[in-house]
């Protein structure tokens, strides 16, 4: 349902985005599979309306998202995944300094407690991008080549050619 979701999306089909997107939300399911299943509804729904720039909406849902989750170690890869959401919604907002803060605090969370191959799961990272974007190009150059190498790792291929365009402008 997820990838059907993220085609509609793609094509610009919104609201069938959204309303297969919340279809994950009514599975049945045991409890943690369900929590689950929430958590993945409501960062897909979340994104939609991020790239729709629907930032109030955005923000609302990737919130509900964090509410949900707890301590456990799954949860922490969660909680930076969505955090890095909120600072995606911070960032085309314009509020650069809070991206920026927010994204710095990830990463150090996911340097600190997560292995290397869950930090490879985390692509949603624009902390490079943030930089850029407040004109510390010098800063943004080793962040944006990292974050290239671990799109790289993981062949997230929309992701590596959107840091070989930041690259480029930097």
């Amino acid at each position: 349902l997820i990838k059907q979701g993220q085609t509609y999306d793609r094509i610009r089909q919104h609201q069938r985005a959204l309303t297969t997107f919340r279809s994950i939300q009514k599975i049945d399911a045991p409890k943690l599979l369900r929590k689950e299943f929430l958590i993945q509804s409501y960062e897909q729904i979340g994104l939609s309306h991020l790239r729709q720039r629907e930032l109030a909406k955005a923000r609302r849902i990737f919130q509900k998202g964090l509410d949900l989750l707890g301590t456990t170690p799954k949860d922490l890869l969660w909680k930076i995944k969505l955090e890095n959401s909120l600072a995606a919604v911070d960032l085309r907002g314009g509020d650069i300094a809070k991206a920026q803060a927010r994204y710095q605090k990830t990463i150090k969370l996911s340097e600190e407690k997560l292995s290397e191959r869950e930090r490879s799961i985390i692509t949603n990272s624009e902390l490079g991008e943030a930089l850029l974007t407040s004109g510390k190009a010098k800063e943004s150059i080793p962040l944006l080549i990292k974050e290239l190498k671990s799109a790289e790792t993981v062949h997230h291929v929309e992701r590596m050619a959107t840091r070989y365009y930041l690259l480029g402008e930097a």
